[in-house]
């Protein structure tokens, strides 16, 4: 069977019909960089921010007799002395911070929990870290625990679930691309990442969120494996050496043009949906 095909594209040589399944196969090929390696810059490593009620800096209350404030970038002490005044942060960030109350008239200190933090927002205006993740962190741990390394766990595992959905999902790539024919299965498949990719910039649930990139990335295969299987049985058999190499370079192409795509748009929701609804200009292609 695959000897007659080639038989036959090496009649039909190569026409405006083969470049054409040729470049949108490539258009398509590098729409998945940007959710692919999306933890890059959709949920990318914060600074260590300071802990604070609802102030850029952190701050006893205006009740206390000495009142305290530190830079966003640092944390606050653990005790506060009212002999010795406001001592220097500590050099090293704490995993967990509580603020200090001082106490009027029995002149103790007393620790009170950490209610919001005060996220470094000069480079990026809000991640998927500092808003969805951090969010569901306190409501797993309670409000004030404010545990930076069970939210830069979940930041790992935003980007990880990606690729698990790809193992789970490559092995049934074939068995759907034989049955129902590469290009159903290329088509149902990207309709259903298009809509995973544009739908998940408005979930703010961490569970949903991780949800719908895991099957994202259970679908990832149906566009990248059969696409390029398809894109190999409509090109001339002489040809086919070059054009496996060209349907992956605008995938090499955007993924430079990712860090601009994250230079111009610093909010990540936002960010998700430009680059999601690039997926939008790929549709007629399929019929």
């Amino acid at each position: 069977m695959a000897k007659r095909l080639d038989d036959v594209m090496s009649r039909l040589g190569t026409g405006r019909w083969n470049l054409l399944h040729i470049l949108s196969l490539s258009y398509c090929f590098s729409l998945t960089t940007y959710h692919t390696l999306g933890g890059a810059f959709l949920a990318p490593e914060w600074t260590t921010p300071a802990a604070g009620p609802r102030a850029p800096t952190t701050q006893l209350p205006p009740e206390a007799p000495h009142r305290c404030s530190f830079p966003p970038a640092t944390t606050p002490p653990k005790r506060l002395s009212k002999r010795h005044g406001c001592p220097p942060p500590p050099p090293s960030p704490q995993t967990r911070v509580q603020l200090l109350r001082a106490e009027l008239v029995l002149g103790q200190v007393e620790e009170e929990p950490c209610v919001e933090w005060d996220f470094d927002n000069s480079t990026f205006s809000s991640t998927v870290g500092t808003e969805v993740i951090f969010d569901s962190d306190r409501l797993v741990s309670g409000v004030g625990a404010c545990d930076l390394a069970v939210t830069k766990y979940l930041r790992s595992t935003y980007q990880s679930i990606y690729m698990f959905g790809v193992t789970i999902g490559a092995p049934f790539n074939g068995v759907l691309a034989d049955r129902y024919g590469r290009k159903m299965t290329m088509a149902v498949g990207f309709v259903a990442y298009s809509a995973l990719a544009i739908g998940s910039c408005w979930i703010p649930n961490l569970s949903a969120l991780l949800l719908s990139r895991f099957l994202m990335g259970a679908v990832d295969p149906t566009i990248l494996k059969t696409g390029y299987i398809l894109g190999m049985e409509v090109a001339d058999p002489k040809w086919r050496t070059h054009i496996g190499i060209a349907l992956f370079l605008p995938w090499a192409l955007s993924l430079m043009a990712w860090g601009g795509f994250a230079y111009l748009v610093r909010e990540w929701r936002m960010l998700q949906l430009t680059v999601s609804l690039l997926c939008l200009a790929f549709l007629p292609t399929l019929w």
